[in-house]
C-alpha cells in the first residue's frame, strides 16, 4: 500500500503545483497533501479563510468520491456483463479519489496501520459475528472497537 500511497500523494502535489504556476492558489490548496485538516484547531473561526478551505476540500472529496462510486454502480447495474477491465478501471478510481481524500489528512502516512487495524477487527467478527438477511456480517453487540487514536496527530 505504501507505493500506491506515494503515487497518489505525487499526484496530489504535482496538481497542486500546477495550479499555484497558473494562478489557481485556492485551488491549489485544495490538493496539498499533509496540510493538518485533521488538526483544525477549535479556535479557527467559520469565516477564517483556513476554515473555508478545509470546507472546500472535504465538500470536493464528497463529490469525487460519490461521483465515482456512481460510475462504478451504473457499470454493475446496467451492464448485463460488465468487462472485467471495466470494473477494474472503475475500482482503482474510486480507490483513487478516496485515497486523495486521505492524502490530505497528517494520518495518510498511518493509512496501512490503520487499515491493518480495521482488517484484525474485522476478521475477529467472523467467528462471532452472525449473518442478517441480506448476507452482510454483523457484528456483536459487544464486539471490541478498533482503536486509532494513536494514529492520530495530537492525541
Amino acid at each position: 500500500m505504501q507505493a500506491e500511497l506515494s503515487m497518489l500523494k505525487d499526484f496530489q502535489n504535482t496538481l497542486s503545483n500546477r495550479l499555484l504556476s497558473e494562478g489557481y492558489e485556492k485551488l491549489s490548496v485544495l490538493h496539498q497533501t499533509n496540510n493538518l485538516l485533521s488538526s483544525v484547531e477549535d479556535s479557527i473561526e467559520y469565516d477564517d479563510n483556513r476554515w473555508d478551505v478545509y470546507v472546500d476540500q472535504t465538500d470536493l472529496c464528497i463529490e469525487l468520491i460519490t461521483e465515482e462510486a456512481d460510475e462504478l454502480i451504473e457499470i454493475i447495474e446496467k451492464e448485463r456483463d460488465p468487462k472485467p477491465e471495466q470494473m477494474l478501471k472503475e475500482v482503482c478510481d474510486l480507490l483513487y479519489v478516496t485515497l486523495g481524500f486521505a492524502a490530505r489528512y497528517v494520518e495518510f502516512d498511518k493509512l496501512p496501520e490503520a487499515f491493518k487495524r480495521v482488517h484484525e477487527n474485522n476478521m475477529l467478527k467472523i467467528t462471532t459475528g452472525t449473518f442478517n438477511d441480506s448476507g452482510k456480517l454483523v457484528k456483536p453487540e459487544d464486539h471490541p472497537q478498533v482503536d486509532l487514536s494513536d494514529l492520530v496527530k495530537g492525541d
